[in-house]
């Protein structure tokens, strides 16, 4: 059986005479069907799981990796009592599972060692946003090229084609919120609001390996010693942890952690 969590948010079918319809989910690999489902969908505003079972005997799971970034193709068709389409959507995904275990970091169960780019994406003509599409995958191909098996982006959230090209070319990547410049009452809001929707917006790439809601203490600059700021940082972990158990989360990069997956130090000297 393939289990997939899919996050599609205030998903309302249309259905005439609110009877329901049938959602027909196909999963493909280089052009050959794998395995299918058809599930009774009723008018609910929920995010969904998807449980295909396999009936194809010949059916092997291949792992997303860095070498060897192995997507599958799914297609999501809705239809009517009567087999009439109401609405196709398409999409991609790839197995992959990325942990920490005491002093190694596991991919797909084996160690696996991250050298990464720190990727602040700066440009020259454009300030902080990509000149074009393939100035892009260019960026992603010459990390690669370099020696490097993925890159951290940080202090801000970058294009979603960017990892969509992470994807397919076999890149880690690391994605992390942007700083608050002061602890108040306000950044806890905003802070936490804008946070699950970026945890929600990457939740489906299978190249993002890594969630991080803060980096040096910025934004909880007196956090080893004020209740308030730990309090914050560990709820932001376990709220991460809620929506998304699958990644390690970091609770704060590079020094002063509370709880985290994976203990990071930054060292300038």
């Amino acid at each position: 059986m393939i289990f997939l969590p899919v996050y599609i948010d205030d998903f309302e079918a249309e259905i005439a005479g609110g009877k329901g319809a049938f959602l027909v989910t196909e999963i493909s690999k280089d052009g050959k069907l794998v395995a299918e489902n058809r599930t009774r969908i009723v008018r609910n505003k929920f995010s969904y799981s998807v449980d295909i079972v396999n009936d194809y005997e010949s059916f092997k799971i291949h792992w997303w990796s860095y070498d060897s970034p192995a997507l599958y193709d799914m297609k999501f068709t809705l239809v009517d009592e009567i087999g009439d389409i109401l609405d196709e959507a398409g999409s991609y995904f790839g197995f992959r599972s990325f942990y920490a275990n005491k002093d190694a970091l596991i991919l797909n169960n084996g160690p696996t060692y991250l050298k990464m780019a720190l990727e602040q994406g700066y440009f020259r003509d454009s300030g902080m946003t990509y000149p074009d599409e393939q100035a892009i995958a260019d960026e992603l191909i010459l990390a690669k090229e370099l020696g490097f098996n993925g890159v951290r982006v940080h202090q801000k959230i970058e294009d979603e084609r960017f990892f969509y090209y992470a994807d397919i070319l076999g890149v880690a990547t690391w994605v992390e919120m942007p700083s608050a410049y002061e602890f108040r009452d306000a950044t806890i809001d905003k802070i936490t609001k804008e946070w699950i929707d970026v945890v929600k917006q990457h939740y489906n790439h299978p190249s993002v390996f890594v969630l991080v809601p803060f980096n040096e203490s910025w934004g909880v600059p007196r956090i080893m010693a004020d209740k308030k700021e730990q309090r914050f940082t560990e709820a932001l972990y376990y709220l991460t942890k809620a929506y998304d158990s699958i990644r390690p989360v970091i609770s704060n990069d590079g020094w002063e952690h509370t709880t985290s997956d994976i203990i990071t130090l930054h060292n300038y000297d």
